[in-house]
C-alpha cells in the first residue's frame, strides 16, 4: 500500500493540475470485495493556481 501513497505524493501534483491539501485523507475498505480492488483512497485536493 505504501507504494500507492509514494506514487500519489511523487506524481500527482506534477501531472494533474491539482495539489494535495494538508487535511485528513481516508482509506476505505469495502465489505464486499470487487475484482482487483483492495481499497479506495480518498485524498483532499485543491486546484493549483495558474
Amino acid at each position: 500500500m505504501s507504494e500507492r501513497w509514494d506514487r500519489i505524493n511523487q506524481e500527482f501534483e506534477e501531472q494533474s493540475g491539482y495539489k494535495l491539501l494538508e487535511e485528513t485523507d481516508y482509506e476505505f475498505y469495502p465489505e464486499e470485495k470487487e475484482a482487483n480492488v483492495f481499497c479506495e483512497l480518498w485524498v483532499p485536493v485543491g486546484k493549483q493556481p495558474n
